[in-house]
C-alpha cells in the first residue's frame, strides 16, 4: 500500500502478507512514512487501510511487530486498538 499526499506524490508504504504459520492473520512487515510528512496522519491512513483489506479479504487478525523504544509507533498502534501479545527482553553484558 502506498500514501499519497494531495500533490499526488508517494509520502509512505506499508507492506503485508498472510502469516506463514497462521494463514487467517495478516502481517505488517513494514511500514514508513517520509520523515518530512510524519504527524500528518499518513501512518494512521496506511494502517487503516490495512485493517480495512484484511477484513475485506477474510483474515481475522492484524499484527506486527515494533520495537519497544518507538513510542510514537506504540502509541499509533495503541490508539486502533493493537493491543500486546509477545515481549521480549535483553541484558546488555
Amino acid at each position: 500500500m502506498i500514501a499519497i499526499d494531495d500533490a499526488g506524490s508517494s509520502v509512505g508504504r506499508l507492506w503485508m502478507a498472510p502469516r506463514a504459520d497462521s494463514k487467517d492473520v495478516a502481517f505488517i512487515w513494514a511500514i514508513d512514512v517520509e520523515p518530512s510528512e510524519r504527524g500528518k496522519g499518513y501512518g494512521r491512513a496506511l494502517m487503516q487501510e490495512a485493517a480495512k483489506w484484511s477484513r475485506d479479504n477474510g483474515f481475522r487478525a492484524l499484527a506486527l511487530h515494533v520495537f519497544g523504544g518507538n513510542d510514537v509507533a506504540i502509541n499509533l498502534y495503541e490508539s486502533l486498538g493493537f493491543v500486546t501479545t509477545d515481549r521480549m527482553m535483553k541484558l546488555e553484558l
